[in-house]
């Protein structure tokens, strides 16, 4: 991981730029929130074939929200939502791309009410 951080951000490659959204992810603070999910959003625009880019980038939503540092919590939960169903898409025999959409029930905004509703893991 030292050696990987040492590169140059625009040297990165997907898988690269996802270890490194890994390790921001893992570190908890509100700016390695925000700086995992531009490395995931990159690794998915690098390499939107692979499922890891999406599985961070689903995390750092979820983190977002968990943590109470999302302004608007549905969109979060719906781009989690979204990241996620996508990384299972991509691999869905991938241990990682499963985790993300059964972390438990997600909470949905109800299109007549605007509340939050819950509804199951896909």
């Amino acid at each position: 991981m030292r050696r990987l951080r040492r590169k140059e951000p625009q040297t990165l490659g997907a898988w690269e730029c996802a270890m490194r959204a890994q390790w921001h992810l893992a570190r908890l603070t509100r700016e390695d929130l925000v700086e995992a999910h531009r490395l995931a959003a990159q690794a998915t625009v690098l390499d939107p074939a692979a499922s890891l880019g999406f599985n961070i980038d689903a995390f750092t939503h979820m983190h977002e929200v968990s943590y109470g540092w999302s302004t608007f919590v549905v969109q979060s939960v719906l781009a989690a939502y979204q990241s996620a169903t996508k990384a299972v898409a991509l691999d869905s025999r991938d241990a990682v791309s499963q985790t993300a959409p059964h972390v438990g029930f997600w909470p949905i905004a109800d299109t007549r009410t605007g509340r939050p509703r819950l509804i199951p893991q896909i």
